[in-house]
């Protein structure tokens, strides 16, 4: 088992991906996200 590869099954956004990481995902990938400045999309994200 401990030579398996692993994978995440559940993974909560806002503890493991920081928002201005978000934004720039999504601006590189052209997705429109409903809020445009770290702090406001991590009040969102919350």
């Amino acid at each position: 088992m401990k030579s398996l590869p692993k994978a995440e099954l559940h993974c909560h956004l806002d503890g493991s991906l920081r928002s201005w990481t978000l934004l720039e995902l999504s601006t590189a990938k052209r997705i429109v996200l409903p809020e445009a400045t770290p702090a406001t999309l991590a009040d969102w994200m919350r």
